[in-house]
């Protein structure tokens, strides 16, 4: 069992690197640490609903969380493998208390679609606001980023290692000479042997990013055109023309969502709007179309807030916002 101390500290993003490794390593010792930890992330982030409110009304829901987590453990579970709706629902009023029922009549309505889940046996779907780790048949590891989903085939490994993408992906592949493991990502497939690369392949966005960490991966486009990666390398595929780019990158710019951080490094205004909106689970308007292409670099290692991210990053952007009617305006 995970202790409360290293649980609080996940959850605020205060974890030293061995501590994440800590984590890491009790997520992939069974499938049931990996569901309780998930249900923990998402009732932990409702927080981030109440950014604009109160901040004694949040401390004192804060309060109430860790008083449920201290009277139910998933080794208490009726259900063993996961936490029961009930327990969700109790864990969900103490973090939302004092917020009106508007704000809980809407996480009831819609919890089978908020809460990280396995959709069919072959289909894991990540809500916006959220992220999400499973381990497949074969050992490989996938985290998955926010408004992601990973289908594979129900045999996944017996014959074929194959899996099909939407959204963000970090990979750490098991080594299998036999069976190359294949990702395919809206038109473009990834092939590897053993490695770690993250795929990035949001259908909203006008390219596909594929970024090897280690080992050596082949990226196949449209056109049939085989390129292959080294570490420290990120192919950038553009949908529209079938057009591609190679470069180097910084792993700890690209995969810092994997731990829940925000890092930017020349970053384009627009792209940082998407990042948070996808983070937070939030519409963010962007009206000063002048900001759209000008670059920032700000790193929130701290489980920032989304207003502090603002706050800080304005301090160059010279932009005022304001939360209305459940979206974020920029001025």
């Amino acid at each position: 069992m995970m202790s409360e101390e290293l649980l609080i500290r996940f959850l605020t993003r205060t974890c030293t690197q061995e501590e994440l490794l800590e984590v890491e390593k009790w997520i992939s010792a069974g499938q049931a640490n990996a569901d309780w930890l998930f249900e923990m992330e998402r009732v932990w982030s409702l927080k981030d609903e109440l950014r604009f409110s109160d901040r004694k009304e949040i401390e004192n829901a804060y309060r109430l969380f860790l008083s449920c987590t201290q009277q139910e453990s998933p080794a208490k579970s009726a259900k063993g493998r996961r936490l029961t709706y009930r327990w969700v629902i109790r864990v969900a009023a103490a973090v939302i208390v004092g917020f009106g029922v508007g704000v809980f009549y809407m996480y009831k309505t819609t919890q089978s679609d908020i809460t990280p889940q396995v959709v069919s046996q072959h289909e894991v779907v990540v809500p916006l606001g959220s992220r999400s780790t499973l381990v497949l048949a074969d050992g490989t590891k996938v985290w998955l980023n926010a408004g992601s989903r990973l289908q594979y085939a129900t045999d996944f490994g017996q014959i074929i290692r194959e899996v099909y993408l939407e959204g963000e992906g970090y990979f750490d592949v098991t080594p299998d000479q036999q069976h190359p493991f294949r990702i395919q990502a809206n038109g473009q497939t990834v092939e590897v042997l053993g490695t770690s690369l993250n795929v990035r392949a949001y259908s909203d966005e006008e390219s596909i990013v594929t970024a090897l960490i280690e080992g050596s991966v082949k990226v196949y486009g449209k056109q049939g055109k085989e390129v292959v990666l080294q570490p420290g390398q990120q192919l950038t595929y553009v949908k529209k023309d079938h057009s591609y780019q190679i470069d180097n990158f910084n792993p700890d710019v690209f995969i810092s969502w994997k731990t829940g951080k925000y890092i930017f490094e020349n970053t384009r205004f627009e792209d940082i709007i998407h990042i948070l909106e996808r983070g937070f689970n939030i519409s963010i308007q962007l009206e000063n179309e002048l900001l759209k292409d000008k670059t920032y670099t700000a790193r929130f290692e701290n489980g920032e807030s989304l207003e502090n991210i603002l706050d800080v990053i304005k301090r160059n952007a010279k932009y005022t916002y304001e939360y209305k009617n459940g979206i974020i305006v920029i001025r």
